[in-house]
């Protein structure tokens, strides 16, 4: 749970890498950065209890970024790998419970 926390920090001390509305292969980068982080932010105010349904979306957020990620640039990749892991570890964390 502290490394989810440690990256959940990290990334919000990060600016953002793209310009608003931006999309890519039909994903907006900033929508799918926002449900990624309030997710997060819900499973660490839970510690780490999450609802069906939200598990559901982060594995829609995680389907995404495995598309996105080959086609961003180098300052997006490395943002947005980092919501990738987030979104990996809280996936994994959530299917130990």
């Amino acid at each position: 749970m502290e490394h989810i926390r440690n990256l959940f920090n990290r990334i919000l001390k990060l600016n953002f890498p793209s310009p608003g509305g931006k999309e890519i292969a039909g994903i907006d980068l900033v929508l799918l950065d926002s449900d990624i982080m309030g997710l997060a932010d819900s499973f660490l105010k839970k510690k780490g209890i999450i609802s069906i349904e939200k598990l559901k979306i982060l594995r829609e957020c995680k389907n995404d970024l495995n598309n996105l990620l080959p086609l961003l640039d180098q300052s997006e990749r490395l943002y947005f790998g980092l919501l990738d892991e987030l979104v990996y570890n809280m996936i994994n964390l959530s299917s130990k419970k």
